[in-house]
């Protein structure tokens, strides 16, 4: 019989590289939610949402806008390196999803998107049969579909991002 976990994050994310997001933006705390099936004790699958606000710091860089909202929707697969039936947990994963910026000034609002990857793994410690608490860190890279002059593709073509996350994780099965 399948096997669900659910994780509930409060994520600390932190921009990386040299594009559009690392040097433009101020990217704030957001959600996480994920919901893994494991149908062993090992192997999952599994859906992945992710939900955060950047605020624009340097609009010479990116355009005249305040904010972005940041969404990310990933399906994911992996490995659990513990049983299910210990306390301790302790999962790797990969996804590949979408990743929609949408971004506003005043009532002015449009969007930037594109597909992304990434790579997580993630400690849980349960606390009963039900209830736990996680932590985890994930590398996204995004793919964006923006349309810009040649020369400064590099800068708004790819955005990486390293969330590191804690919150609850909840049980049901076996």
């Amino acid at each position: 019989m399948p096997y669900v976990q659910i994780f509930t994050s409060s994520i600390f994310p932190n921009a990386l590289g040299s594009n559009f997001l690392s040097e433009a933006y101020i990217v704030k705390q957001g959600f996480m939610g994920d919901i893994l099936i494991l149908f062993d004790n090992r192997l999952y699958v599994g859906l992945q949402g992710i939900y955060n606000n950047a605020d624009v710091e340097n609009t010479a860089l990116v355009g005249q806008f305040g904010r972005s909202k940041i969404r990310h929707h990933y399906v994911q697969g992996g490995y659990s390196f513990l049983p299910r039936a210990k306390k301790l947990g302790l999962t790797a994963g990969l996804g590949i999803g979408y990743a929609r910026y949408k971004n506003r000034k005043g009532s002015t609002k449009f969007f930037d998107d594109g597909f992304s990857i990434m790579t997580n793994a993630r400690l849980s410690y349960r606390l009963s049969p039900e209830v736990g608490l996680q932590s985890g860190i994930q590398f996204s890279n995004d793919f964006m579909n923006t349309d810009v002059a040649p020369e400064l593709e590099s800068f708004f073509k790819n955005a990486q991002t390293l969330y590191f996350s804690v919150g609850l994780a909840f049980y049901i099965g076996d």
